[in-house]
């Protein structure tokens, strides 16, 4: 079965839905193709070189290689790049090939391993990236870049699965969000939304949009005009008013203004691809351009200077395209030029140049891109 419905900008095509789940159900209720009942806070990450994502375990050791792995050709994993967890624990995949441009979304059951079957997948226009779950909204945000064009078609979208999955709301799109190129998102303890753009070299800061009602997925609605008109066997006489012709209703979006935005030389940013919010709202961002990790204050906005940068020799630092913060503070990195994640001590405080090595690192056979710790 193939369905496909086209909702703002994006089109998205849900294949093999029923299937999928059916598969995916049946490995569950074996027992097989899961993990063990893995803890909160085992560290996952994509491979797009392996079409995979490993899991490591929680607070990995120095040299620390997976211990289970989801991939195959039943997981349709195509690219993967980055990963969240929604409020049922199961573990969402963007995924984008570069040689063929296909680009998808891959949810997959929780505790799942192996090549098991995705409970849904679906495929979109444009370049999906980043993507983070907002538990309070209980949606999930996907960092989707279509032309790069200073937002035009540039958007994040949000999903919901609960019932079944759809597209929740209007997705977060058009000029006054300067949205351009956007790759990393991520949420603080406020629910705030944060999401990076590589176009521009900036940090956005949004509120999570909350429709009411909730807007359904529909195809293209065919309008009907009012009077219907009576069909006449000459054309409209001189001086007569033509019935205008419907005009469909185009899909709404939340085309606003962000809070605040960091940007502007003094930020360093050059390509930001990832962005991480600790416990204390420090914002966290891995920038592959500038192979660093610059970390702005609580509240930063405008053309302002990170209050400690990682990098240099010592870091190991070469193209950092994920981070994530753990409970303790220890930051965890995907690097996809060093094909390693770095893990560095918590700053606790520290400020300016932070050429630290990191306190271990993980192995790693391909190209890790994104990183994830399980609910």
């Amino acid at each position: 079965m193939l369905r496909s419905f086209t909702y703002g900008f994006v089109a998205i095509v849900l294949a093999g839905t029923v299937a999928a789940c059916t598969s995916s159900t049946a490995l569950i209720n074996n027992g097989t193709g899961t993990g063990p009942n893995f803890a909160t806070g085992t560290l996952y990450a994509t491979n797009s070189t392996q079409n995979s994502v490993s899991i490591y375990g929680i607070s990995p050791v120095n040299g620390a290689s997976p211990q289970y792995q989801i991939g195959g050709t039943s997981t349709s994993l195509n690219g993967p790049d980055y990963l969240a967890f929604d409020g049922l624990n199961n573990l969402w995949v963007t995924n984008y090939n570069a040689a063929s441009g296909a680009s998808q979304i891959t949810i997959i059951k929780a505790l799942a391993t192996g090549n098991v079957s995705p409970l849904q997948g679906f495929s979109s226009v444009g370049h999906v990236r980043g993507l983070a779950y907002s538990t309070k909204n209980a949606l999930m945000a996907v960092a989707t870049t279509i032309s790069g064009g200073n937002g035009s078609s540039d958007q994040v979208l949000f999903f919901s699965n609960s019932g079944g999955l759809t597209l929740a709301s209007q997705p977060l799109a058009g000029s006054n969000t300067g949205l351009n190129q956007p790759s990393g998102v991520a949420f603080d303890a406020s629910n705030n939304m944060y999401v990076t753009n590589q176009g521009n070299a900036s940090v956005e800061k949004f509120v999570v949009p909350t429709p009411t009602p909730t807007p359904v997925p529909t195809a293209t609605p065919t309008a009907s005009p009012t009077p219907s008109p009576t069909p006449s066997p000459t054309a409209t006489p001189p001086g007569a008013t033509a019935t205008p012709s419907p005009t469909p209703v185009p899909t709404p979006v939340f085309n606003v203004a962000p809070m605040a935005t960091i940007i502007g030389a003094a930020t360093g940013l050059v390509s930001p691809a990832a962005i991480a919010v600790d416990s204390t709202g420090l914002l966290y961002v891995a920038d592959p351009g500038s192979s660093s990790i610059r970390v702005f204050a609580a509240g930063a906005s405008g053309n302002v200077a990170p209050i400690a940068v990682i990098a240099g020799p010592l870091t190991q630092l070469q193209t950092p395209t994920d981070i994530k913060i753990d409970p303790s503070g220890n930051v965890y990195v995907a690097d996809a030029g060093a094909n390693k994640i770095l893990v560095f001590s918590p700053l606790n405080g520290a400020t300016g140049a932070q050429n630290i090595a990191p306190k271990s690192t993980l192995a790693v056979v391909g190209n890790v891109i994104g990183l994830g710790f399980s609910p």
